[in-house]
């Protein structure tokens, strides 16, 4: 697979490039961080090919790790955390609690080997700001979402990749490393 990073001043024309340059034929999966990219982007990409092509898909990052990598696999996760298994409802847009406030421990807070770290109370959802670290302390979810992808996509669009931080950033490197691995 050919992997190709453009990197291009705002307004640059790097949307305009993915949707012109994606092949309406190929199973096709474009990741963007913002709502409004996913606007831009099904836009663009009716524009390019006259109608949306039916073998692509496009999602936000979080939407995508979610659905791909968290959701269908958390029995692994409750395994893993040697919890009761359960199913998530969605994703949390609550900041979870900080381990300090006002430098004191705050004990609410739970470390980073308990479920409740990357869930809110009861399991009902999972933290946004927390699911990329998730992933990434699980090779077994990795593994089962990476396969997936590869499974039903043969190509990986990414933009806006300048508004990825830390943790997702960290994901979405291994992502390309491991999907762009031949198959």
């Amino acid at each position: 697979m050919d992997k190709r990073i453009i990197l291009a001043k705002a307004g640059a024309g790097k949307t305009y490039y993915i949707c012109n340059e994606l092949d309406p034929k190929k199973r096709n999966l474009v990741i963007a961080y913002t709502n409004q990219n996913i606007s831009n982007l099904l836009n663009e990409i009716r524009k390019a090919h006259q109608s949306f092509p039916d073998n692509t898909e496009v999602i936000t990052f979080h939407s995508f790790i979610y659905r791909n990598f968290i959701r269908p696999y958390e029995l692994l996760v409750a395994k893993q955390y040697k919890c009761p298994s359960f199913r998530s409802k969605g994703v949390s847009l609550i900041e979870p609690e900080k381990s300090r406030i006002n430098e004191i421990y705050n004990p609410g807070y739970h470390k980073k080997d308990s479920i409740k770290h990357y869930y809110t109370k009861g399991c009902k959802e999972v933290y946004l700001s927390r699911m990329s670290y998730l992933v990434l302390n699980s090779n077994k979810i990795f593994e089962h979402g990476i396969a997936y992808m590869k499974k039903f996509f043969d190509y990986l669009y990414i933009d806006e990749v300048q508004d990825f931080r830390k943790n997702d950033w960290k994901l979405l490197e291994k992502i390309i490393i491991f999907f762009s691995e031949r198959r």
